[in-house]
């Protein structure tokens, strides 16, 4: 079976949370080399379903390990690597940057740069995991992955403040500072604060500092295979080119050469990309 990934976008009662679902499956591959893909920092959480065999992970210079089948992933600040040697079924669910807190009674600020089991942090897991490993085909796994979700809601209402803060936040690809944010609102800058890692489960500034990495994607896909480093620097919202070097390399283990020399787009990363729209916080999540 070659790889064959679904990406849908979620039925009307989860759209104000999630952004898409997207589905990997392949077959064993036919070489020793297992399936990879690697995943860079964005702002928004995901939670991952694991149909297939066991996959690993590892921090970009780091050590392989075990990845959970069954996980909620805070955001990100470093570049991961997933990999599967055997058969690949997982679906991810890509949460809106304010979507994933209305699933959880408590605060969830400390879910950053790791998974954590789901059967930690929702109701249900035990049972939806059968149901999900006996769906026959796409469609069925969706639908499954769906009911757990909209029965793992608590808090429907959302903060509209804090979404359209965050929204400014990523139109202005990360260029607003927080005490202009909350001028805007009338708030202190402690209320601020307060109130959007409440929504967000993380800092503004972490926000921003994600939301400005992902706009030098769209940057660098403008100057094409000659990149002026000290242009895109400018266009993405950083003060210099060494501030963007610095930041790039943060985020990935890599300078930006490094990762235009390395990190060559696979069929995931491709696919993916075609169906993201232009008010998606990412520009670009799987290489």
């Amino acid at each position: 079976m070659p790889l064959q990934p679904v990406f849908t976008r979620p039925s009307a009662l989860l759209a104000p949370y999630i952004s898409y679902l997207f589905e990997l499956e392949s077959a064993p591959p036919a070489d020793a080399e297992p399936h990879r893909v690697n995943v860079l920092p964005v702002p928004h959480a995901q939670m991952v379903f694991s149909f297939g065999g066991p996959s690993f992970e590892r921090v970009m210079g780091g050590e392989q390990k075990p990845s959970p089948d069954f996980a909620l992933t805070g955001y990100t600040t470093r570049t991961m690597e997933y990999s599967n040697p055997g058969h690949l079924g997982v679906v991810m669910a890509g949460f809106h940057p304010w979507g994933l807190q209305p699933f959880f009674e408590k605060p969830l600020r400390a879910i950053i740069d790791r998974n954590v089991l789901l059967s930690d942090v929702c109701r249900g897991v035990v049972s939806f995991e059968r149901d999900l490993r006996d769906a026959s085909d796409p469609q069925a796994r969706i639908q499954c992955i769906e009911r757990f979700l909209l029965a793992n809601l608590r808090r429907p209402a959302l903060d509209e403040e804090m979404v359209r803060s965050a929204t400014t936040i990523m139109e202005a690809k990360g260029s607003r500072r927080v005490q202009e944010l909350a001028d805007a609102l009338s708030m202190s800058r402690r209320q601020y604060l307060r109130r959007f890692q409440d929504t967000m489960g993380v800092d503004p500034s972490l926000f921003t500092q994600l939301v400005r990495f992902q706009s030098t994607f769209e940057a660098m896909d403008l100057h094409g295979e000659a990149p002026d480093w000290p242009a895109i620097a400018l266009d993405a919202g950083y003060y210099d080119q060494a501030h963007f070097i610095n930041a790039f390399r943060s985020f990935t283990g890599l300078s930006p050469t490094e990762y235009l020399v390395r990190m060559r787009r696979t069929e995931v990363g491709q696919h993916f990309d075609a169906h993201r729209t232009n008010d998606d916080p990412m520009r670009r999540m799987y290489i």
